[in-house]
């Protein structure tokens, strides 16, 4: 069966890097997304995350907020996004030794990590 959303998003471009660029600026404020979720999330395999860095800092110059996107365990990629920290801090999110907290249940009103099904809104939440 379809699930209708009362948003109504572009569809995702064919290609990974559209896909990256496009789910990254659906990232809302105060948000955080995994590399392993944005892997998920754009269709890909895992062999990707070898060219995620360039696309973090290509996204970085095109404005996108990559600022909102951390490892697996919350750990800033600082590396490829200096100030990662100061941005994520700016907008309320609390980041300690270079890592944000992520909560054990997504059901957690304190949760900061955008859940897989708000990536796709035609896909329901169980």
């Amino acid at each position: 069966s379809i699930f209708f959303s009362p948003h109504h998003f572009p569809a995702l471009p064919n290609e990974a890097k559209g896909r990256f660029y496009e789910l990254v600026a659906r990232i809302p404020a105060k948000k955080i997304v995994t590399t392993a979720d944005i892997i998920l999330a754009i269709g890909v395999t895992k062999a990707h995350y070898r060219v995620l860095p360039t696309f973090i800092k290509q996204a970085a110059k095109a404005d996108l907020p990559v600022h909102r996107i951390v490892t697996v365990d919350g750990q800033l990629l600082d590396k490829y996004i200096p100030n990662q920290a100061e941005l994520l801090m700016a907008e309320g999110i609390e980041v300690v030794d270079s890592k944000v907290k992520l909560r054990d249940r997504p059901s957690d009103p304190d949760e900061i990590r955008w859940q897989a099904e708000q990536f796709h809104p035609l896909i329901p939440s169980k």
